[in-house]
């Protein structure tokens, strides 16, 4: 099951820029460092993409999970990603979230932005969310920053399938600064189909279940 922690905050305070997670867990900090320290090499992740999410979104049959382990070997999961693995690419992204690292999000954007263009609709509603709420060493990219992009991103995921699009969606109905206006109605009904999608999913709320 994906876990994903930027997403995991409170609906009044998801759009609000965030810092990513910190854990106390030392080796899941060494774990990111590294897979961070392999990204930055990478000749095709290592460049942050100055990219709506939406604007690479290929939909398509995801080949499964890799079945590799991309906290003992990173650099397979990296090589996956790169041959067009969906999964691996999220996967390896993740091991950089649950380090907690300040900064990370220009690494992880990238991963999640592969994973996206592959077809993961969840890495998709990901890249979107690091960029609201991860922590960036540098400036965010600017279009995956707009208002725009981040609401017809989080709208494209959900309708596409993604329990975590809708509940994205729910969160841009509460936004005073967003690209569509406040709607306590729209913002049920986004919650209600991340539900109908997914009962099980983090992204169903009690309420609507």
């Amino acid at each position: 099951m994906r876990f994903f922690p930027l997403l995991l905050l409170p609906l009044v305070l998801a759009c609000q820029p965030a810092q990513s997670p910190k854990t106390n867990d030392a080796k899941a900090q060494r774990d990111a460092e590294r897979v961070v320290r392999l990204v930055a090499a990478d000749p095709l992740l290592g460049n942050v993409p100055q990219i709506c999410p939406i604007a690479v979104y290929d939909k398509k049959p995801s080949l499964g999970a890799s079945g590799t382990d991309c906290t003992t070997n990173p650099k397979l999961c990296l090589e996956q990603c790169n041959l067009g693995d969906d999964n691996a690419c999220f996967d390896v992204a993740q091991v950089i979230e649950n380090g907690g690292l300040t900064g990370d999000g220009e690494r992880t954007y990238s991963l999640y932005i592969a994973g996206c263009a592959l077809g993961d609709a969840n890495a998709c509603v990901n890249a979107g969310a690091t960029v609201k709420n991860g922590s960036w060493a540098n400036q965010a990219p600017k279009a995956a920053a707009s208002a725009k992009c981040q609401f017809q991103t989080y709208r494209r995921m959900c309708d596409d399938g993604a329990a975590w699009g809708c509940y994205m969606v729910a969160a841009e109905y509460l936004r005073t600064d967003g690209f569509v206006a406040q709607s306590d109605a729209k913002y049920e009904a986004a919650l209600r189909r991340a539900c109908q999608i997914s009962s099980t999913s983090g992204a169903c709320s009690d309420r609507f279940r």
